[in-house]
């Protein structure tokens, strides 16, 4: 479903926001 997809998008993004701070 779309919001199931949304709601992946929104923790992938999270995670990769998180994990790419390390600069």
């Amino acid at each position: 479903s779309v919001l199931a997809k949304d709601a992946l998008k929104s923790a992938i993004d999270d995670y990769l926001a998180k994990g790419g701070k390390k600069k």
